[in-house]
């Protein structure tokens, strides 16, 4: 049994937990999955070590007996109702201040905790956790901070395992743990050589940081970054959890997102890539000197107020919305299942296409177009007449274009009719199409249909 398929029937079978603690199960669960692939084992061998989902639910559930899905009054507890979470519990607060040293980098690597980056006025690094321990064994687990020779700042979690805690059901429960939020402060006036942040299970939060290249992952977490300047790349991964960056500064941005949403707002890039999996897409004030590319394998990808050198936008399986999108070059985008809606969108070419949905451009200031849509109509109001190629198998297509433009078409379809809203002289008619001239005729337009009509219109 695969990963997902595992945490699916588990998640199934614990809707008698609150959804806190629903939470917390699916997170141990992923951690079991992460941490045992770090070791070499496939999904399979380590569901089976788990054993039957069905089971632990119940397991879990007996084991929180003490509360009530909603939090309306206790539960008397099965004789093995106890929470193993809170076996050994002990309060875990330790703080450090680490000197500076001449061009620092930062190296944070946590599992099972929350991550909090920030800056302040002081001149030291200053780290403090905030939680406690669970089922502690000999100083186990811990967080330490350094500085190494080269002059990174490191601060990790030491975890304590000598294999049995791999064992089935709530015994993984019984591991030795934390629990709570790591805490690290960055001095202002610091300009950081790297940051690197590393999360197996938890969520990570960046407020003002200042580094060359900066690192972002979380195996299971959400990422959230505000403030971020990096002179370099700005490389932001979650392969379970949101991720969502704002006000931030960089060369390059690099985004990527398995299951979860991805979210930008407010940040300038040299270049940008935004990838999710299995996730929608919201893009708002981005501006690009070069080129953003933005891809989505199940989601949809809304963008609204970008600046680019280029634009490439792919949704295989979600719609496509952009509005006040304004590209120096080519701006290009795709759905393989989903409409693409487009307006006010200024640049020098624009190519859409949709395998299954309409297309629609509104109020575009483009130099050229073309569009074309396997299955559904295409909808173009242009700002003033350009060179246009268009073209459906299964849809209708309508251009309108401003009063007095000049136009010279050629329209080719099997089965449908062209109206057209000006005076215009027709050098070619008959089943396949018709040929012509509006006006002066200096802009060439290029229309065919399968099965659908072509609509020229003048406004």
């Amino acid at each position: 049994m695969t990963r997902d398929s595992y945490v699916m029937r588990l998640h199934s079978q614990l809707g008698q937990l609150p959804s806190d603690r629903r939470k917390e199960v699916l997170e141990d669960i992923n951690r079991h999955f992460i941490e045992g692939a770090q070791e070499g084992m496939s999904e399979e061998a380590l569901a089976e070590r788990l054993g039957d989902p069905e089971t632990l639910a119940r397991e879990y559930i007996e084991a929180f007996g003490g509360e009530r899905r909603g939090g309306v009054g206790p539960v008397e507890p099965t004789p093995t109702g106890f929470a193993l979470e809170f076996l050994g519990r002990q309060p875990y607060n330790p703080s450090w201040s680490l000197a500076m040293p001449d061009e620092p980098s930062l190296n944070i690597e946590v599992s099972s905790v929350d991550t909090r980056v920030d800056s302040y006025d002081g001149d030291t690094l200053d780290a403090r956790f905030e939680g406690f321990r669970v089922n502690a064994r000999d100083d186990y687990p811990r967080i330490e901070a350094s500085c190494s020779p080269d002059g990174t700042l490191l601060v990790r979690q030491v975890n304590w395992n000598d294999g049995q805690w791999g064992g089935l059901g709530l015994l993984w429960l019984a591991r030795p743990m934390l629990k709570g939020t790591l805490t690290v402060r960055v001095p202002k006036a610091v300009m950081l050589k790297e940051a690197v942040v590393k999360n197996s299970s938890g969520d990570i939060g960046i407020e003002t940081l200042s580094a060359g290249q900066t690192a972002l992952s979380a195996s299971s977490g959400d990422i959230t970054a505000r403030g971020v300047a990096a002179g370099g790349t700005l490389s932001v991964r979650s392969s379970s959890g949101d991720i969502e960056l704002e006000r931030s500064a960089c060369a390059s941005l690099e985004a990527e997102v398995s299951s979860g949403d991805l979210t930008v707002s407010e940040v300038d890039a040299g270049r940008a890539r935004l990838k999710s999996n299995s996730g929608g897409q919201s893009i708002k004030r981005l501006t690009a000197e070069l080129d953003v590319e933005a891809e989505s394998s199940s989601g949809d990808i809304k963008i609204a107020e970008v600046s680019a050198g280029t634009l490439r936008v792919k949704a295989n399986s979600g719609g496509v919305r952009m509005d006040g999108v304004n590209v120096k070059g080519i701006c290009k985008a795709n759905t393989v299942s989903g409409s693409l809606h487009a307006k006010r969108v200024v640049c020098e070419e624009a190519r859409l296409g949709s395998s299954s949905g309409g297309i629609k451009l509104d109020e575009a200031d483009v130099g050229s177009v073309e569009a074309g849509a396997a299955s559904g109509s295409v909808t173009l109001r242009l700002v003033k007449a350009v060179p246009a190629r268009v073209g459906t198998s299964s849809g209708s297509v309508s251009l309108t274009v401003p009063r007095g433009s000049g136009i010279k078409y050629s329209f080719s379809t099997a089965s449908g009719s062209m109206r057209c809203g000006a005076e215009q002289t027709i050098e070619a008619q008959g089943r396949g199409g018709s040929r012509g001239t509006i006006g002066s005729g200096e802009t060439p337009v290029s229309v065919s249909t399968a099965s659908g009509s072509f609509k020229l219109e003048f406004s």
